[in-house]
This record gives structure tokens, sequence and C-alpha cells, in this order.
């Protein structure tokens, strides 16, 4: 079992949010999700960058805040991009298939990008 700790983090910039996510995205995190997946539309940003490098486990409810949070951000012509994920994580991420929707990096192309949007 994973462990219970879960913490996020919303930083804005521009016209987008940096998301970060720590510790295990399970069960116990439902109702802190569903206050972040709102409290991110609600800016309506064009860009969502979520750092992934601290998160050890996600489970299908918080998968699913993050398809839901991407398919608002994609109908409005904007990008969700996924980075630094560990093994486990990116795994969830391509048995789903979401390559559509979410684009994923790694840690050095995530650096890059917090770097040029002046959040690293």
């Amino acid at each position: 079992m994973p462990d219970q700790f879960f913490e996020s983090e919303v930083e804005s910039f521009g016209d987008g949010v940096v998301l970060r996510l720590r510790g295990a995205a399970g069960l116990p995190a439902q109702s802190e999700l569903e206050r972040l997946a709102t409290r991110v539309l609600s800016g309506r940003p064009k860009r969502v960058v979520v750092d992934a490098r601290e998160l050890s486990f996600i489970a299908s409810f918080a998968l699913g805040q993050l398809v839901s949070i991407a398919r608002r951000v994609q109908s409005d012509g904007g990008e969700v991009i996924v980075g630094g994920a560990a093994d486990p994580v990116t795994e969830v991420f391509e048995r789903s298939r979401l390559g559509g929707l979410m684009t994923m990096v790694g840690a050095t192309r995530l650096e890059e990008i917090l770097r040029d949007i002046g959040t690293a």
C-alpha cells in the first residue's frame, strides 16, 4: 500500500499554472484533488505544467482529475505537460494511453520548461 502522504501546490505564471504533486495521489487525497482541479480550471489556463518529480503513486481517480483538467485546457486551445514522473507513475500514464491529452517529458526537459517560465 502506498504512503498516505499527499501534497499539492499551484503556482501561476503568465497564462498558465504549475501544478506540483508530492507523495501518493490515492483515494485519501480525493477531496484535495477535486478542489485542486476546480482551482486550476477556474483560471482557464492555456498551459498547465504538472511537476510529478515527487509523485510516488497515482490512483485512477487522481488520473481522472488530470484528464478532466487536460480536456478542459485542450478545449480552450491549451496544453498540459506532465514532467519528471518516476517509472511507476509514468507506466500508469502510458497504460492509460493519454498521449493525445497530455505531453509526458523527462525531468531534464521539465527543469528547462520551469526555468523558461520562471518557476524553477
